[in-house]
């Protein structure tokens, strides 16, 4: 959970809808820990830089709705 959050600050609140780290966290073969300990590793300096220019300040909102 702490990488989670340090990569919504570093990189973008919306970062897990880049496809590449949606793929590593959707995936049900391991524990989703462990997708997230892997990630920096799969993920290459384009990817970090997509994800990064997707920003979108809307998602740091909480949607309460029921």
């Amino acid at each position: 959970m702490n990488l989670f959050a340090t990569l919504m600050v570093k990189v973008a609140p919306n970062f897990d809808q880049h496809p590449k780290v949606a793929q590593v966290l959707a995936a049900e073969l391991r524990p989703a820990d462990f997708g997230m300990r892997e990630l920096p590793a799969l993920m290459a300096p384009a990817d970090w830089r997509a994800a990064a220019l997707a920003y979108y300040p809307g998602a740091w909102v909480a949607d309460l709705s029921p």
